[in-house]
C-alpha cells in the first residue's frame, strides 16, 4: 500500500502579462532615436571621456581657464552635464515602462539631445576675462539708451 504525503494543492492563478508597447520603426529610421536612454547614455559616456581630458589639461595648466575655476567647473559639469544626461535617459526609459505612456522619440528626442549639447558649449569655453561681471555686460553691446 502506497501512502501519499503530499499536501493538498490549491489551484494556482496565473498573472496575465502584457507585452510592452514598442515604438514602430520604419526600415529607414535609426534605432538610436527609438528610446530615450540610447542617445542620452551615449552622449553622457562621450562627455565623460572628453571632460576627463579637459579636466586633466586644466589641472596641468595646459588648458586656459574654462568658464568656471577648476573644481567649480568639474562639479557643475558632473551635476548638469553627465548626471543630468544619465538621469534623463533612465527616466525616459523607465517612465515608459512604469506609466505605459510614450516618451519622446525621433525628432523630439533629437531636439532634447541638441538642447543638452547646447548647454555644454558655454561651460567648455573661456569666459574671456568676464568673470565677476554682471551677465548683461557679458552679452556685449546691446540697444541701451545713451547716457546723458
Amino acid at each position: 500500500m502506497l501512502l501519499s504525503h503530499r499536501a493538498p494543492v490549491a489551484a494556482m492563478q496565473f498573472i496575465p502579462l502584457e507585452e510592452v508597447r514598442r515604438p514602430t520603426l520604419s526600415p529607414d529610421s535609426w534605432a538610436l532615436w527609438a528610446l530615450g536612454f540610447r542617445p542620452f547614455y551615449w552622449v553622457a559616456s562621450v562627455f565623460a571621456a572628453l571632460s576627463v581630458g579637459l579636466w586633466a589639461l586644466q589641472f596641468a595648466g595646459w588648458q586656459t581657464q574654462l568658464s568656471l575655476p577648476g573644481p567649480l567647473w568639474h562639479a557643475h559639469e558632473m551635476v548638469f552635464g553627465y548626471t543630468l544626461a544619465v538621469v534623463v535617459g533612465f527616466l525616459f526609459t523607465a517612465g515608459r515602462n512604469w506609466s505605459g505612456q510614450p516618451t519622446p522619440t525621433g525628432r523630439h528626442l533629437q531636439a532634447l539631445v541638441a538642447l543638452w549639447l547646447a548647454g555644454r558649449g558655454p561651460g567648455l569655453g573661456s569666459d574671456g576675462g568676464q568673470r565677476g561681471r554682471s551677465p548683461g555686460r557679458r552679452l556685449g553691446p546691446v540697444d541701451r539708451p545713451a547716457r546723458r
